[in-house]
């Protein structure tokens, strides 16, 4: 995944989140300030207010401490069949470097944004 969001499409050219066009506050545990971006599979779902993402869809999100270091990257990925009973998402989050710190169904991943079951596992804002 770190080799295909890093390849010909890298995700830095993808579309920001809707209304978070750059570095925007963020909360633990991403981080004090976070930027994301979506693939077009994503986006037909969280820009056409769908209420979920297609499968394929994919949401990465630089993650920055204070004095903007990037930290990691946290990377949400639709898989159909991969996990039905968290939506479908494998989650990885990478360090800066790219080295895998989880990856697939981490316990804390799926406890936090389980919150937001609702709204497809997503945290960043309402996609219905």
């Amino acid at each position: 995944l770190w080799a295909y969001i890093h390849g010909p499409s890298p995700y830095w050219n993808w579309v920001h989140w809707p209304d978070r066009p750059g570095l925007y506050k963020g909360t633990e545990p991403h981080g004090a300030l976070l930027q994301t971006f979506i693939n077009k599979t994503a986006r037909r779902g969280v820009y056409g207010m769908k209420g979920e993402v297609d499968t394929g869809g994919i949401i990465v999100k630089e993650n920055y401490m204070p004095g903007s270091s990037l930290a990691a990257v946290t990377v949400m990925y639709k898989v159909k069949g991969y996990n039905s009973g968290a939506g479908d998402w494998f989650w990885v989050k990478y360090g800066a470097d790219g080295k895998v710190l989880k990856s697939g169904k981490p316990a804390g991943c799926i406890g936090c944004h389980g919150a937001k079951k609702m709204n497809d596992y997503i945290m960043t804002s309402p996609i219905q």
